[in-house]
């Protein structure tokens, strides 16, 4: 699985996932914006930060937005829902 955590700058929330992450040894991809904005708008997400989790095979598995320290305690526990 791969996680990738797209974020802006001056973020607080996306500063606070990477802080959660890195705490939790949950290795990731960070990926600025203006360069995702567009395709994730598709998914439906229009706020930062945005967390995609996708399989090998190059399928997003699960996806959310925002600190969701819920949502990470899943990552840590490989579990996705």
């Amino acid at each position: 699985m791969t996680i990738t955590v797209y974020t802006k700058d001056r973020c607080v929330q996306c500063d606070a996932t990477k802080r959660w992450l890195a705490q939790n040894n949950i290795n990731y991809t960070e990926l600025h914006a203006p360069d995702w904005t567009r395709e994730l708008k598709k998914l439906g997400h229009q706020s930062a930060p945005v967390i995609t989790i996708t399989t090998p095979t190059g399928i997003i598995e699960d996806h959310w937005s925002g600190h969701r320290p819920d949502r990470l305690k899943t990552l840590k526990k490989g579990v996705h829902a």
